[in-house]
């Protein structure tokens, strides 16, 4: 994976802010902070979410909006009174394209 690229000239769109903002890197396995009490030691299983989360800034002039990222899975283990979190983004053509030239390369709607 390359560095993580900038969003800076999209930080006031609200496709960029708050729990729609991008996460830049995939991870595996890393603890999860407990905010409070504890979990249940026998309870074990996998939560599972796929949604939006684009690897690189939108092209110039292109319209976005938030469900226009590319697909990246998350997964959070719970086992033995932990919980571990994992990501990795959806290896689509057009994610492989863009990686391939470090740059998004489409944009949304009305945008060729």
């Amino acid at each position: 994976m390359r560095d993580a690229p900038t969003f800076t000239a999209y930080r006031d769109h609200p496709a960029f802010q708050s729990n729609l903002a991008p996460i830049h890197d995939e991870m595996t396995s890393v603890p999860a902070q407990i905010v409070h009490g504890s979990l249940p030691p026998r309870l074990s299983g996998t939560l599972m979410r796929i949604g939006p989360n684009p690897r690189f800034p939108p092209p110039p002039h292109a319209e976005h909006h938030w469900f226009l990222g590319d697909g990246m899975m998350h997964g959070i283990r719970i086992e033995g009174g932990e919980a571990r979190y994992s990501n990795r983004w959806v290896r689509t053509a057009k994610f492989r394209a863009e990686e391939a030239a470090g740059r998004a390369l489409f944009g949304g709607w009305g945008y060729r």
